[in-house]
């Protein structure tokens, strides 16, 4: 399956360059807040507030196309957090740091996503509104995983079952607003299901028993898996780009 899927994605980006020898093509650069949520074995952990960062591409069949494929590679922050939570030390007695703190797991992705985008008619104000379906794969650059590691956080995930390469659906809309002839911004808001772990931890029949630094108790550790869902908002700038044939 993850075979066919990058074979998908190839097939998606060679069709958007190829576009781009279109008349009319798009291209920017966008940033905006991420909201990073994690189910660990069904379940959810707190949202992690991140950021994201890229540029991206789409091709036009012509100046005022109601449709368009887009291709767009950018930086995001994924992962989830653990609020108020007081850790025990590895005896499971007493607590540590006077205080309840919040502790950030943060998963550093290069994301390629690659869709298309249908706009409907533009209101009075200016802003057209559009819809957006696509896919994405994404490769993992770091964790901060390893930040805090000793016997306390043996109980959290560790980059030794992180796997690299992910990929899921893309499914967004939101609203683009041209500035002048070749230069507008859009305002996107998507959501990002992985379909495939971005963590995986198996012990098979000899799991070890620890303590849990988060109630103090020991406990034995389970398989573990850890699948992204995020929602970003963005803010982008696009500059269209025409190309005028002279015979």
């Amino acid at each position: 399956m993850r075979n066919s899927f990058f074979t998908i994605i190839l097939l998606l980006v060679t069709t958007c360059i190829h576009a781009q020898d279109a008349d009319y093509s798009i291209f920017g650069i966008k940033a905006g807040s991420t909201i990073g949520f994690q189910t660990w074995n069904n379940i959810d952990q707190d949202a992690l507030f991140a950021y994201n960062a890229g540029i991206f591409a789409e091709s036009l069949d012509g100046k005022d196309s109601r449709s368009s494929l887009y291709a767009g590679l950018s930086y995001s922050q994924k992962g989830s957090a653990k609020r108020n939570v007081q850790l025990f030390n590895s005896n499971g007695s007493g607590s540590l740091f006077g205080g309840t703190f919040t502790r950030k797991y943060i998963f550093h992705n290069a994301i390629l996503n690659v869709g298309a985008k249908t706009r409907l008619e533009k209101r009075s104000n200016g802003l057209t509104p559009y819809y957006s379906v696509g896919v994405f794969g994404s490769y993992t650059l770091s964790t901060n995983l390893g930040e805090q590691q000793n016997n306390v956080f043996l109980f959290d995930p560790i980059d030794d079952n992180v796997r690299k390469i992910n990929y899921g659906l893309q499914i967004g809309g939101g609203f683009e607003k041209q500035l002048s002839e070749y230069i507008g911004i859009h305002l996107d808001i998507s959501v990002f299901p992985e379909l495939s772990n971005q963590y995986v931890e198996q012990y098979g029949s000899n799991p070890p028993f620890i303590i849990n630094p988060y109630s103090g108790q020991q406990v034995t550790l389970r398989d573990r898996n850890i699948k992204n869902l995020a929602f970003e908002i963005t803010l982008g700038i696009r500059f269209l780009r025409e190309i005028i044939y002279v015979d």
